[in-house]
């Protein structure tokens, strides 16, 4: 994990950061800061990891490979996208509700966006929150703060 944020640190963001291990980075304990970032600096984060000088091209490759591949978020953005659309993301979950996706999309099979939703605290099923991802994934194209049935999702919407 120290490995990691100093990565992160690095390459310019001073918000994420990563101090324990699976599973116990899932804990989402309420005012913690640890294993935390937001959604703005995630956005920022992938999008230099996507088109920056960070990784050579073929680890920026293997990046979107892995995340093209990812079938777990199907319930998420992939659910709510226009046929022919491109998307490459990674998904998780958490204690105390919390849910969150991170996605490079766009139309014409090729990534134009950066997408990152998180979400925490709600009491709805994992089935309601996917739901509630999908339903905000596509509307907006700045920060957010969308209040739906099911809580608060902070949303970043940004040109790749």
């Amino acid at each position: 994990p120290k490995e990691l944020t100093a990565f992160l640190h690095n390459m310019g963001d001073h918000v994420t950061r990563l101090d324990r291990w699976e599973p116990e980075l899932n804990e989402a304990i309420p005012n913690d800061e640890r294993d935390t970032t937001m959604p703005v600096a995630m956005a920022t984060t992938l999008r230099k990891l996507l088109t920056g000088e960070l990784l050579t091209l073929a680890s920026r490759q293997q990046l979107i490979d892995w995340m093209e591949a990812d079938k777990v978020a199907g319930p998420l953005l992939r659910s709510a996208l226009p046929a022919g659309w491109f998307i490459a993301d990674k998904s998780g979950a958490g204690e105390r509700g919390s849910r969150g996706i991170i996605a490079a999309l766009g139309p014409d099979g090729k990534p134009s966006r950066i997408v990152v939703i998180y979400t925490t605290g709600s009491q709805a099923t994992m089935d309601e929150r996917n739901r509630q991802i999908a339903e905000n994934s596509v509307c907006g194209d700045r920060v957010a703060l969308a209040r739906r049935q099911y809580g608060i999702i902070p949303r970043h919407i940004a040109e790749l």
